[in-house]
């Protein structure tokens, strides 16, 4: 439930931050993205005790608002970026020809320029998933109950529900929590390789 959430917010935030990029025309636009990119190098740690405060404030600790919407915020730069460099590859012909069918913006993102970028949207969706699948930090900040505790935290739980590490049981369920994220990049693996070499094309 939290990885599926935080794959559709970021894709959601990242989709429509990387059309007004791409395709919108207005006054600093290139500045702004310029800025937006220099987010990516502000380490994740460096975010962790502001991010803990405001969800605190929010009331959000313990509650799987507090698990997916944070995510999304540490790595929302990387994923527009990609999405971007994507749709600059798209002709502008596209836009004119559903402009001229009677396309607002919302609608020629919808039904012409999201279908030409499924292997950008499939990479930054197995991305997403990959990260948040694996990651043990934040749930282990922002959780105590165990109901809302992701996977790898509960890896660290199982290993000392037998007094002791029990090596055999403790790989076994580290393999069990590694298939989805093993499924997820082989089922994706031809538009993830796809989506990498086409973003760099054009910049």
């Amino acid at each position: 439930m939290v990885t599926t959430g935080v794959v559709s917010f970021q894709l959601t935030m990242c989709v429509l931050a990387a059309f007004a990029f791409s395709r919108l025309e207005f006054r600093g636009r290139d500045a702004i993205f310029f800025v937006f990119l220099l987010t990516m190098m502000i380490p994740a740690q460096v975010q962790i005790v502001p991010l803990f405060t405001l969800v605190q404030k929010l009331g959000w600790l313990d509650t799987f608002l507090g698990l997916i919407i944070p995510y999304p915020y540490i790595s929302t730069a990387f994923g527009t970026f990609l999405l971007r460099q994507y749709m600059l590859t798209l002709p502008r012909a596209l836009d004119d020809a559903g402009r001229l069918d009677g396309c607002g913006e919302l609608r020629l993102l919808w039904h012409v320029i999201l279908p030409s970028s499924r292997p950008a949207l499939a990479t930054v969706a197995a991305f997403a998933f990959i990260w948040t699948w694996g990651d043990f930090y934040w749930p282990l900040l922002a959780t105590t109950r165990m109901e809302l505790r992701t996977l790898e935290v509960g890896l660290s739980v199982f290993r000392d529900s037998y007094a002791g590490t029990r090596w055999p049981l403790q790989m076994t369920a580290a393999v069990i929590t590694l298939i989805p994220v093993l499924v997820v990049f082989l089922a994706m693996q031809r538009f993830f390789i796809r989506g990498i070499s086409t973003s760099g094309l054009k910049g």
